[in-house]
């Protein structure tokens, strides 16, 4: 009974000229475009995640939680979150577009969002970006507390260490200075001169040193450096 009211009421509709019929070709066409966009927001995403991971190395941002509670907090202020915004956002409209294509049709919202989320972020982070133009990461993100050349973090090569100062040099060719290096809460005996630090703190202009917090030497794979290198001797083999 309930069959034969339901095809009454669609007979009616056509009948009265509601219910419009659509070709093939436009529902090959509907698809198509549901599926370029999805494909299209998905590498926009990859790219991103990637881009981010990038940024964080070069940056040097990656490396603050090694200073403590204070590096913790700076890490936090100094993350891009507006990027998670615009990747969070995306990642909502392949979910919603799976749904409407299908793929996802009648998955609990729960595993299926979470299953798209995990792929995009494996496949961002195994996106080798360091080939890209340098200029894609070294800007300062904005949202954050970061500043590059100004800090909370540097990076730069060790070109002496007189008495108890540690002097580098810096992406800029700038000679920055600390001068108490015993005062440094992570401080690390092994530094010598040539290598690659990350330091954390806070230029001060009017003379070019540092305010430091923690110092540690980093292996130069881990910075992601540019090609050509953006340190003198930033080619010569680690220690």
């Amino acid at each position: 009974m309930k069959k034969n009211n339901i095809l009454e009421r669609i007979v009616t509709t056509i009948r009265a000229g509601r219910l419009k019929q659509r070709s093939r070709f436009h529902f090959i066409l509907q698809t198509l475009l549901l599926a370029l966009v999805v494909v299209a927001a998905s590498a926009a995403v990859v790219f991103i995640i990637g881009w981010v991971r990038l940024w964080l190395h070069r940056s040097g941002v990656w490396f603050l939680p090694g200073f403590g509670l204070r590096g913790w907090q700076l890490f936090i202020g100094s993350f891009p979150w507006v990027t998670v915004i615009v990747i969070g956002a995306l990642v909502i409209a392949v979910e919603v577009l799976l749904r409407r294509y299908g793929v996802v049709y009648r998955r609990p919202l729960l595993y299926s969002l979470g299953a798209v989320v995990c792929l995009l972020i494996v496949a961002g982070v195994m996106l080798d970006v360091r080939r890209l133009d340098t200029r894609v990461a070294d800007f300062d993100m904005p949202g954050t507390v970061f500043r590059r050349g100004e800090g909370p973090v540097i990076i730069g090569q060790v070109i002496g260490l007189p008495d108890d100062r540690i002097v580098l040099q810096d992406a800029a060719g700038r000679t920055l200075i600390i001068v108490n290096k015993r005062e440094v809460p992570f401080f690390s005996d092994d530094v010598v001169v040539g290598d690659m630090v990350v330091v954390g703190g806070f230029v001060r202009d009017r003379d070019n040193t540092l305010d430091a917090f923690g110092i540690r030497p980093v292996r130069r794979e881990l910075l992601y450096l540019p090609r050509p290198p953006a340190f003198p001797g930033a080619d010569t083999p680690d220690r």
